[in-house]
């Protein structure tokens, strides 16, 4: 988001923190995949983060699309 206000610009921290956000998105998502194969637990947690996950490493992946 700050890349694009900048036109590519911003530098490559920036770069770096978003593909970091990408990848722990990611990871974030598959551990909460995998977490509804365990049985007798509560999931509403494991709900919430798969989906808070999701949206990240969607709307990572649209912007990144739109600014192609």
């Amino acid at each position: 988001t700050m890349t694009v206000m900048e036109n590519g610009k911003s530098g490559m921290y920036i770069g770096i923190i978003v593909i970091l956000i990408f990848i722990s998105a990611l990871m974030g998502f598959i551990i909460g995949i995998r977490s509804f194969t365990e049985e007798n637990k509560f999931y509403r947690f494991s709900y919430i983060g798969t989906i808070l996950n999701a949206i990240i490493w969607i709307s990572i992946i649209l912007i990144y699309i739109a600014y192609i």
